[in-house]
């Protein structure tokens, strides 16, 4: 169900998306006073499936205005948020100087509340369950990005299963 927050935002957006961007920028002074400030942002593969193709028509700024409430589905909301956490991840490893930032897949994983939103949910996690991640596999790929030697220095890039990976094209766009 669309839901708004108390500041009149879609309530997926806010709680994905917003508050980690609201924390990353009131600890970028921090961060960047440090020698090896990183940040590792929790994106999913499901960034590959956001409704934000931005044509060339048509800014991102006005398809978001669009997006919601009259077109709203919980699932895109999702992915919408996961790509924007690639892309803040990829942006900071840009603009901030001294600031080091990784966005990782956890991998599919199937403790979530995801599936109280709708009974496919429900049925597709049961199934799913034999196959998928435990939470401490899920967990590595974001230790991994904090605190293997190798990543020490590394920033701007998208890690599934402790490996990089190419992201969405709409996450590598800048303009976007």
């Amino acid at each position: 169900d669309h839901c708004l927050t108390l500041d009149n935002l879609e309530l997926t957006f806010q709680v994905n998306f917003l508050s980690h961007f609201l924390l990353c920028h009131l600890l970028k002074s921090c961060l960047e006073a440090t020698t090896n400030g990183k940040i590792v942002t929790i994106s999913a593969e499901s960034h590959r499936f956001s409704s934000l193709k931005v044509p060339s028509d048509l800014r991102l700024e006005d398809k978001l205005n669009k997006l919601w409430p009259t077109h709203f589905n919980s699932t895109l909301a999702y992915n919408d948020s996961k790509l924007f956490m690639l892309m803040m991840a990829l942006e900071i490893s840009q603009r901030w100087s001294r600031v080091k930032a990784i966005s990782v897949h956890p991998g599919n994983m199937v403790s979530s509340r995801l599936p109280r939103h709708w009974w496919f949910y429900r049925l597709a996690f049961a199934i799913a369950r034999p196959f998928a991640k435990s939470l401490q596999q899920a967990a590595a790929p974001g230790i991994f990005a904090v605190a293997a030697p190798e990543m020490k220095h590394v920033g701007g890039i998208y890690v599934n299963n402790c490996f990089p990976c190419q992201p969405s094209e709409i996450a590598l766009d800048s303009q976007a």
